[in-house]
């Protein structure tokens, strides 16, 4: 074992019982997260399932108790698998569900509510739904993918709003070159909703949009270009993309290319014109 903690050093110093289990909430609740992990390792040395479950969440929750995400994991499914817990098979659903494997975390919430463990019956109860149209979507259309995203992202048909989880289901149809995806996914990374702000990012994904017609995207793009934002400020590329956009239907583009327009000299707006032509000769309808 570890070096000892100081709480469980003067336990045994003091010639007290083994730490208990008390003990180790005690520390926690104190804010002592290394101690109470400690004290939770030596009852896991003894066998106690309990504990491990414990610390399992110790290190979720704060970090301490396991070196690393894989050998946490590990502790957890064999507690699942082996020892049919059903608190650990309830963990170790949350796990597979965060990391985007629907139906595994579907298989051991079950097997876990099974067992009449409550907090997978209210999850099943609460999110239940979600969770098996998540399953069901996964192999289906990139539609369907940009659907769920937007009913996470707006909070719509009794689903939480969910920016990060949005986030999810518009990359997986925007890689399956969804439009609409795509610029939903450039819009996240521009605005830094559900995953963290990245206007190279934005660009990129805008840039895809855009070129597939996205009225949307070619006006958040020429947005980009006329702000320097992932790419170098060029205010010609900014007023051609607010112009297409603007044709489009996309009432915000509309007043961009005026402002982009009135940074121009007379030579600049002939090549911005030339500049339209040309990006409408590259979109694919």
């Amino acid at each position: 074992m570890k070096r000892l903690a100081p709480l469980l050093a003067a336990l045994m110093i003091a010639g007290c019982a083994a730490p208990t289990f008390q003990d180790a909430r005690l520390a926690q609740d104190e804010g002592q997260y290394q101690e109470a992990a400690e004290i939770l390792q030596s009852l896991v040395e003894e066998g106690d399932t309990k504990a491990e479950v414990a610390l399992y969440r110790l290190y979720r929750e704060q970090g301490v108790g396991f070196s690393n995400e894989p050998e946490a994991r590990r502790s957890i499914r064999r507690l699942a698998d082996d020892k049919n817990n059903p608190e650990a098979a309830f963990l170790l659903s949350q796990a597979l569900i965060e990391d985007g494997e629907f139906e595994r975390g579907r298989f051991y919430l079950r097997d876990s509510a099974s067992a009449g463990y409550s907090e997978a019956e209210e999850y099943l109860a609460q999110r239940g739904d979600l969770l098996n149209r998540k399953v069901g979507t996964l192999d289906s259309s990139p539609e369907r993918q940009k659907q769920l995203g937007d009913d996470l992202y707006h909070g719509h048909n009794n689903i939480e709003p969910d920016h990060r989880a949005a986030a999810r289901w518009y990359r997986m149809a925007a890689e399956r070159d969804h439009p609409g995806a795509q610029y939903m996914l450039g819009y996240l990374y521009r605005e830094g909703e559900g995953v963290e702000q990245d206007f190279e990012q934005a660009y990129q994904w805008l840039q895809e949009a855009a070129l597939k017609g996205e009225a949307s995207a070619q006006g958040s793009l020429g947005h980009l270009y006329g702000e320097g934002l992932g790419v170098s400020r060029d205010d010609k590329l900014a007023y051609a993309w607010s112009v297409l956009a603007a044709e489009n239907g996309y009432d915000p583009a509309e007043k961009n290319k005026e402002i982009y327009l009135d940074r121009l000299s007379n030579e600049e707006r002939l090549a911005a014109f030339n500049e339209i032509r040309r990006l409408e000769g590259l979109i694919r309808r």
